[in-house]
């Protein structure tokens, strides 16, 4: 699965905030655990995987190639569900993936996908 970046936002138009904004494009058809598996090929990195918004959501914490904690019951339930979209906020090494499903199935209250 390849994985591509296109940059919104960069950390020097944000007033010094440290952090890129961009948007993530794929070929194929992603899931939830692809996007991990690929977060976790990015040895140097540390950060999230979310699911919903920014303030409430369901996530799982990564840091230099693996997972610092197994998924909950809540976030594994959609590992294999595929990905509308995927919304990239960085800075040096600390990389947060924002994921919108393309189906809004069993996002508990208060985590609804944006």
């Amino acid at each position: 699965m390849n994985f591509n970046f296109k940059l919104k936002i960069t950390r020097e138009a944000q007033c010094n905030m440290g952090s890129d904004i961009g948007e993530m494009s794929w070929t194929g058809d992603p899931t939830v655990q692809d996007l991990i598996d690929y977060a976790l090929s990015c040895s140097g990195e540390w950060g999230y995987v979310r699911i919903g918004t920014f303030l409430s959501p369901i996530e799982v914490k990564y840091s230099h190639g693996r997972l610092l904690e197994s998924p909950d019951a809540t976030f594994a339930q959609f590992l294999d569900q595929h990905i509308k979209s995927v919304e990239w906020i960085g800075g040096w090494s600390r990389s947060d993936y924002i994921v919108t499903m393309k189906e809004n199935l069993n996002v508990p209250r208060g985590s609804e996908t944006h």
